[in-house]
């Protein structure tokens, strides 16, 4: 998402900009975030538990985050307010990457 915000911003106007650089690293600094907190590799060598995100709560956070993400895009599109849409584009990642971590569980559930 971060690089298509990047790629975006080589031909965008020049006042969404800032906009667009400043979504993109928030994306990216999130992503990293995101990622070592999901591995814990480092963690769970060392014999830790490591608590996981129950799937009841994914589900909420996939749901709320889209439909409210969906919300913000229609709402940005008809004030063309580019707060609604980046915050929206936000939403829609975070719930395709809960989305994405509940497949990825019953995927490994299935298989054992």
């Amino acid at each position: 998402m971060g690089v298509l915000m990047l790629l975006t911003a080589t031909a965008a106007p020049r006042p969404w900009l800032s906009w667009l650089l400043g979504l993109a690293a928030a994306g990216g600094f999130a992503a990293r975030l995101l990622t070592v907190s999901a591995s814990n590799a480092h963690v769970r060598s060392a014999g830790i538990d490591v608590p996981r995100v129950s799937v009841a709560t994914l589900w909420i956070v996939a749901a709320g985050c889209g439909t409210i993400g969906l919300l913000f895009l229609v709402g940005g599109l008809g004030d063309a307010s580019l707060v609604l849409l980046g915050a929206g584009v936000v939403l829609l990642g975070v719930a395709a990457m809960a989305f994405a971590t509940l497949v990825r569980r019953r995927r490994t559930r299935v298989r054992t």
